[in-house]
């Protein structure tokens, strides 16, 4: 019995690390080459294992390429409960939340990259196309929904720091769910557009930036 769980965790671990390979091989063909151009037998190759071991873990390149956006969003999560949990001020957290976006940006060029290049795939992502299309299959209207709730479990730890801004003094009465939307879209657009503007600004420039602007918004003035 001992012997069959110990061989049971090794094969879990052979399993995991094997994904772990494919994940990491398909984002640097997809940021090199684009999606579309990407093979699984590129795959394969670069992540050192057959193409019937890929197609044993994922059942197409889609799979491959929702797989590591969903992983994305469970990073962000991890990270930030950890910043929740630290003993800060909820502005030190504020900062340490958008030092840590822009940090995590920049660790995942590749998936920005594919973000700006594979129009149609990006579009499936953000549930642009309407559910009524025949070609939406069970499986993309599943990882929307995936992706849909993990953006809710984020909203919500940012807005719990918030509300803990306020209910400490240190932020002004809001509707903590609208401030959450409106940094994220500071985040992201932010980054993103740093790709067409003439202005370079470095990462930590840009965090810098959004942390001031964002939080002179939020932060209660003392004659308040």
């Amino acid at each position: 019995m001992e012997y069959r769980n110990f061989k049971s965790k090794r094969q879990h671990a052979i399993r995991e690390i094997n994904k772990i390979y494919i994940l990491k091989a398909a984002e640097e063909i997809f940021a090199q080459k684009g999606y579309g151009l990407t093979t699984m037998e590129e795959i394969a190759e670069k992540s050192q294992l057959s193409k019937p071991t890929i197609y044993h873990y994922f059942e197409s390149k889609c799979d491959i390429f929702f797989e590591i956006i969903l992983n994305s969003f469970n990073e962000v999560e991890q990270r930030l409960i950890e910043i929740e949990k630290k003993p800060k001020n909820p502005v030190k957290k504020v900062k340490e939340i958008i030092s840590f976006i822009f940090s995590f940006y920049s660790q995942k060029k590749n998936i920005s990259r594919i973000f700006l290049t594979e129009k149609s795939l990006v579009k499936r992502v953000y549930n642009l196309i309407p559910r009524g299309e025949p070609f939406v299959s069970e499986r993309d209207i599943k990882f929307l929904d995936d992706i849909k709730n993990r953006a809710k479990r984020i909203y919500r730890i940012m807005a719990e720091i918030l509300q803990e801004g306020i209910d400490s003094g240190e932020f002004r009465q809001m509707n903590v769910m609208d401030a959450c939307y409106i940094l994220d879209a500071l985040l992201h657009g932010f980054f993103f557009k740093r790709f067409w503007l003439d202005k370079k600004y470095s990462y930590t420039k840009s965090a810098d930036l959004i942390q001031t602007f964002f939080l002179l918004g939020i932060i209660r003035e003392a004659k308040e």
